[in-house]
């Protein structure tokens, strides 16, 4: 009677589901052996599986009941785990519509999703397989409560419609890519459901990689349009997890003018990821820093540490040149980046050349990495690198010379300057790095006012060597420089009193 009025359901699932975890399924989710051998003793199986469908049906209806929903729907779909495949069968679509009913309901839609997530990853492969068909359509009743069109659901459920679907697609990953194709092309679902499926694409892509990239072509374009909405945080993530293994290759076969577009979009795709390096949001720089290092390492996702995932060869050196090329970039636009962006700038650089560091100190020095094309593509990038930090030594504030002056002094490091020495013509003594290190670290990060013995040294005593990198510094300065303040451009007199100092000093 107690039951009957259901004061005592919760316990009665709690027991049943305690006993199947004991008897009849291992931690692997197999028949465990004794069981097994009693499902095939034939009159008493059979007598078995009468009871257990007698339970199922009990269970089913107390399922009606909001109050006992959760409890009652986690035992059902275990029992349903445990069932042959004529219980399945028999009782699949019953509990498919009471699991449905009660993903819809506000009130239980996440306890609903749970249990959903629970009979998704436990379902046996020899039922799921015997019956492929019906395995999809019952899993495609699932996406469409999952997925209601234009809905907004909240961080709880979204974290919960995440993990069933992210089941989902382990089960069947072609079906996966095509339901996140179609979410991602209607304009019927928010920025939150697309969220939900790009999250779960950045993990596919490093569980089921080879399976993901045979879709990369269709898959790329969908996936690279959310770098370019910075402010949208919960599409931008992870699409920035997804960008190592989706941006599209150049491919060798392609023609000159498909070689050409490929070259430029993933030049705009690498751009947008730098920029976002420098983000105000700093969960998003830190996906964005995390995405470059995936893609210098080529597509694997980032294991700092362990400096033994880079390839000996020159691709993941030439992606790393990219990579700096574009941050660079960034810093040259002194005008246009605030102190906080340029600290953020500043800190990738900074980064990706300790990476880089420890990847050279276990490369063996007669590895084929040394070629004189490395050598070349690593002496442009260390005279942009050099061009920018020597802007922003001018900065009027000292903390933003010191990160210009602690960058220049990470790249000297001798891992790094021993790239020139596979070069017989190079002179190691050239870098800036070299002349800021010679002068004196504690002197240059400890600058009182505008005067630098760093900057003094190196305009009086080393213009010959480095005459490129300074000519090339007061150029960009200069071009920045306009005296007309309504311009792009306006005067900013303060940030190049220093340079303009040390200028007049020499003259």
């Amino acid at each position: 009677p107690l039951i009957e009025r259901g004061v005592l359901r919760s316990e009665v699932c709690s027991t049943l589901s305690e006993m199947i975890n004991m008897h009849m399924i291992d931690s692997s989710g197999n028949y465990v052996e004794s069981f097994d051998l009693f499902l095939k003793s034939g009159e008493m199986a059979q007598e078995f599986w009468s009871i257990f469908g007698d339970l199922f049906q009990s269970l089913l209806k107390w399922a009606k009941n909001k109050k006992h929903l959760s409890p009652v729907l986690h035992t059902l779909s275990l029992m349903l785990v445990v069932g042959n495949n004529d219980f399945f069968v028999g009782v699949k679509d019953d509990f498919v519509a009471r699991l449905v009913e009660g993903v819809e309901k506000k009130e239980s839609r996440v306890s609903a999703l749970e249990s959903c997530k629970d009979f998704v990853s436990k379902m046996r492969g020899d039922i799921i397989n015997s019956d492929m068909e019906a395995f999809l359509s019952m899993l495609q009743l699932i996406l469409n409560v999952l997925f209601p069109k234009r809905s907004l659901p909240d961080e709880q459920e979204a974290l919960a419609v995440t993990d069933v679907f992210l089941e989902i697609a382990r089960r069947h990953v072609a079906y996966a890519v095509r339901v996140i194709t179609e979410i991602l092309n209607d304009e019927n679902y928010t920025m939150a459901q697309r969220g939900i499926v790009l999250r779960v694409l950045g993990v596919l892509v490093e569980e089921f990689k080879e399976e993901v990239l045979k879709e990369r072509g269709m898959l790329s374009p969908m996936v690279m349009q959310y770098l370019e909405r910075p402010s949208e945080y919960i599409v931008v993530r992870p699409a920035l997890r997804c960008f190592p293994s989706l941006s599209l290759p150049v491919t060798s076969g392609s023609s000159d003018e498909e070689g050409t577009a490929a070259v430029e979009k993933l030049e705009r795709q690498l751009k947008c990821v730098c920029l976002l390096c420098a983000n105000s949001d700093r969960e998003t720089s830190g996906a964005a820093i995390e995405s470059l290092q995936a893609y210098i390492q080529g597509g694997v996702p980032p294991n700092i540490g362990s400096p033994s995932v880079f390839s000996a060869s020159n691709t993941w050196m030439t992606r790393t040149c990219e990579v700096l090329f574009y941050l660079t970039q960034l810093l040259y636009n002194v005008e246009k980046r605030g102190i906080e962006d340029g600290l953020r700038v500043f800190n990738t650089l900074n980064v990706l050349i300790d990476d880089l560091n420890a990847a050279l100190e276990e490369i063996p020095k007669e590895s084929d990495v040394y070629t004189k094309r490395l050598v070349d593509d690593w002496k442009g990038t260390r005279s942009r690198i050099e061009v920018a930090s020597l802007m922003w030594m001018c900065h009027p504030e000292q903390f933003m010379r010191d990160q210009a002056i602690r960058l220049l002094n990470n790249y000297n490091k001798p891992s790094i300057r021993a790239i020139e020495s596979a070069d017989d013509n190079a002179f190691l003594g050239s870098t800036l790095g070299h002349v800021i290190s010679d002068s004196g670290e504690d002197d240059a990060f400890n600058v009182e006012g505008v005067w630098s013995k760093s900057m003094t040294s190196l305009l009086r005593d080393k213009w010959e060597q480095h005459s490129d990198v300074i000519t090339s510094a007061w150029q960009n300065i200069a071009e920045r420089w306009s005296p007309d303040e309504s311009s792009e451009h306006p005067m900013k007199e303060e940030e190049f009193r220093m340079w303009r100092k040390h200028v007049r000093s020499l003259t």
